[in-house]
């Protein structure tokens, strides 16, 4: 095995959907991260060769990794090896020399962290932006006061207030934070866009307490006079978008909470926003929503959802019609043993549809992470590669694996987590000796005469 296979396991495994989708989202490579537990990632073209990398932020290092624009990664390229802890990376070109800059916000450190991009993926040691700001959890960039420079916007999280910093030259230097409200509680998570229409960059955010949603009104020079108050009673909003859902060209807001996924329309394209419509939404307080995702998934041009639930381990995805009106939900079911994560859309493999990274954890072993991706098929019109009639038993395992199929079986190849190939078994599917194995949990590739492919996982006790 190669060295990029050394963190990378291509597997592929196609589901099902409900009769009338379009597309199928596919769990497709793995490459396993577990020196760098947990974490957060971005994406962007880090050393601009057309293709979009990933970059991952963990308590132990700030990483990239690169895509050869087939859904192929390289070993992961070290930035920082003390980052902190941190729930939001952005990749932006801040410093206006055509290469993604890096912005970190450190919640274990209390500051805003600046990465500058050399060139062709290099980056100069980590400067500090901003610091003291009691758990940061997010940040947002735009050009706030039309000087034509990326300004920044950011919430904090333990404490009060929400502000922005002003892009003094376009060089990556920037002034100290200047408030937008100094009242906000909990301002973890916020969005910009023209939300009245009237050319000028106004800020959205979350917050706690009586004000749980609202926007702050831009003059034009970066100045917000103005506080909207969107939503003050009900569930803490984790997280939220700006996106046009009706399709009439103005920005409404989209947003989940423990108990759902909401959107709120934008009425008149003056920021006067409806109560909440429904998306998805449960009353039992045992279930909770979390890792919303707002892309354009089956391309047709409107806005759907992608989100994880309590309900299961696995994605929940929901289509949008156009108006704000969505599908049921649709589920990915993801191997054995593993948790589904963070959802964090982008076009992996060059085909001209938004796949699905996913940061996902092994059950059972909660210091080992791994990263991986759904491939949307709405391109390449894939319908169905699964294996007929597939059972795999018992699982968990101690001594002998069966694997039946309808479809005939060619091989099925053993791997651990880290890529290695431990066996491949051409005949005698239905009574696998697995004693060769030791307890824990192994990806197994089961491949049909047809070339029909399915990757699973097995626990062997």
């Amino acid at each position: 095995m190669n060295n990029q296979m050394k963190v990378i396991l291509i597997i592929i495994l196609f589901f099902t959907f409900q009769i009338g989708i379009a597309q199928v989202f596919n769990p497709t490579p793995i490459f396993i991260d577990d020196d760098a537990p947990g974490g957060f990632l971005t994406t962007g073209d880090i050393n601009n060769d057309g293709y979009q990398d990933i970059i991952h932020v963990s308590s132990q290092r700030l990483v990239w990794y690169e895509n050869d624009a087939q859904g192929n990664f390289s070993d992961p390229v070290v930035i920082d090896t003390e980052p902190g802890q941190s729930f939001d990376i952005k990749a932006i070109d801040l410093d206006q020399d055509s290469n993604l800059d890096i912005l970190v916000s450190s919640f274990a450190h209390d500051r805003l962290y600046f990465y500058r991009n050399l060139g062709g993926g290099s980056f100069a040691p980590r400067q500090v932006l901003a610091e003291n700001l009691d758990r940061i959890r997010s940040s947002k960039s735009a050009d706030l006061n039309g000087d034509g420079f990326l300004d920044l916007v950011i919430g904090i999280t333990n404490s009060v207030g929400l502000y922005w910093m002003e892009h003094l030259d376009g060089l990556g230097n920037f002034a100290p934070p200047t408030p937008i409200s100094t009242t906000l509680a909990q301002a973890r998570y916020q969005q910009i866009g023209d939300i009245n229409g009237n050319g000028f960059m106004d800020v959205l955010s979350n917050s706690g307490g009586s004000t749980l949603l609202s926007w702050f009104e831009n003059d034009g020079q970066g100045d917000f006079p103005t506080q909207h108050i969107v939503e003050n009673s009900g569930f803490y909003h984790k997280q939220l978008f700006l996106k046009d859902i009706d399709g009439n060209g103005n920005l409404d807001i989209v947003c989940i909470s423990d108990d759902g996924v909401f959107w709120y329309e934008n009425l008149d394209g003056f920021g006067n926003f409806s109560s909440k419509h429904i998306i998805h939404s449960t009353t039992d307080s045992a279930i909770q929503y979390s890792q919303l995702a707002v892309f354009d998934i089956d391309n047709n041009g409107t806005m759907d959802v992608v989100y994880l639930s309590s309900i299961n381990d696995g994605v929940n995805y929901q289509l949008n019609d156009g108006s704000g009106n969505f599908s049921n939900p649709y589920y990915v079911d993801p191997p054995t043993g593993i948790t589904s994560g963070g959802n964090f859309p982008l076009d992996i493999d060059s085909d001209g549809d938004k796949d699905l990274i996913n940061i996902a954890a092994i059950n059972g072993n909660p210091s080992l992470r791994i990263l991986w991706w759904y491939e949307n098929q709405t391109i390449l019109n894939v319908q169905d590669y699964a294996l007929k009639g597939l059972t795999i038993t018992p699982n968990p395992v101690a001594g002998v694996l069966s694997i039946k199929s309808k479809t005939p079986l060619k091989s099925v190849s053993f791997y651990q987590s880290q890529g290695k190939t431990l066996k491949t078994v051409t005949s005698s599917f239905e009574s696998i000796d697995v004693t060769f194995l030791t307890p824990g949990i192994y990806f197994v590739w089961i491949e049909g005469q047809e070339g029909e492919r399915v990757v699973t996982t097995v626990i062997k006790k």
